[in-house]
């Protein structure tokens, strides 16, 4: 009997070693650090793991080395109950690994080797094609090569999913990449960098008339909807005929903000699978997205079903 999916995720695993520094380091300093964490991430493995602590099948398409890092990958996807008869290990390559730097506020620098993820093929994504029957969404991000992405947003649409797209880490695009993309989920830097702007004139941290112009411009390459994710000021959700629509962000007390959009993405991705409006969406994905932050590591702030439910309700009464 075949497994029956919600939402497919075509993504990437990295082994993330996160250490928190006072601030960033001049070129040429040492600074100690008073904290060091070691855990899985990966932008794909992140989202699939939302997905799955909110009650959701999930089918993951990844490849990983043959190395210790490996195993750590498939524990985590079995104790979340994440399907991983699509996952893929080569010989030539070792499994992806992500140094982060962590500042006091939360705010993060990452460096990222893609190692075996870049090694994802077209014809590893479309194995799973028989069990794509009842799902509803596919979503995608940038940690894999764009022959693996359009393989996966083609297949997709011929069995008519919603294709999300989290365009991180940002790069330049091809148009019919973009043409396939149902939903684009740049945070404002990443927005700027599709359209080959300047990431220094930002407003940052506004929902203000820059980041509007920057949607519809991205609306013109051919999404169907484009949401800006803002960090604490909150996401704006840009659409073809009609206005902005700023969504607030869940106010929090913030530790660590990697792995947010991650988050995000993954609570969206179990709204729309839902079928929930898309404003109620982008709220539950806010909710989600917020609550992740308030631990260390990715992982294991990733909240569960009852967690973003009683927050969402209390949060809207």
């Amino acid at each position: 009997m075949k497994t029956q999916f919600d939402v497919i995720v075509i993504g990437s695993f990295v082994m993330a070693l996160t250490t928190r520094l006072p601030r960033m380091p001049h070129a040429g300093e040492s600074l100690v650090a008073d904290l060091l964490d070691v855990g899985p991430g990966g932008k794909g493995s992140n989202l699939a793991v939302a997905v799955a602590r909110q009650g959701k099948q999930v089918g993951l398409v990844a490849k990983l080395g043959t190395d210790l890092f490996s195993s750590v990958a498939f524990d985590l996807w079995h104790k979340e109950g994440i399907d991983t008869a699509h996952v893929v290990q080569t010989q030539d390559e070792q499994t992806g690994v992500a140094l982060v730097y962590l500042e006091p506020n939360g705010q993060n620098r990452i460096g990222v080797y893609p190692g075996a993820n870049l090694a994802l093929a077209a014809a590893e994504v479309l194995a799973i094609e028989p069990y794509l029957s009842g799902a509803k969404v596919l979503a995608l991000q940038l940690e894999i090569a764009d022959s693996a992405v359009l393989a996966a947003m083609q297949m997709a649409h011929r069995h008519n999913l919603t294709v999300l797209l989290n365009p991180a880490p940002a790069r330049s695009l091809s148009d019919e990449i973009l043409r396939q993309t149902d939903v684009l989920t740049p945070n404002e830097n990443e927005s700027r960098l599709l359209l080959g702007l300047d990431v220094s004139d930002t407003g940052m941290g506004h929902a203000d008339i820059g980041h509007a112009e920057v949607g519809r411009a991205l609306l013109d390459k051919g999404p169907k909807i484009i949401i800006i994710t803002l960090g604490e000021h909150g996401s704006l959700v840009v659409q073809r005929d009609a206005e902005p629509v700023h969504v607030p962000a869940y106010p929090v007390q913030a530790i660590d903000t990697v792995g947010a959009g991650d988050a995000f993405s993954g609570g969206l991705c179990v709204a729309l699978a839902e079928g929930r409006a898309l404003r109620e969406a982008v709220r539950w994905a806010s909710v989600t997205a917020a609550l992740s932050v308030t631990h260390i590591g990715a992982i294991p702030g990733l909240p569960t079903r009852d967690q973003v439910d009683a927050r969402f309700r209390t949060w809207h009464q």
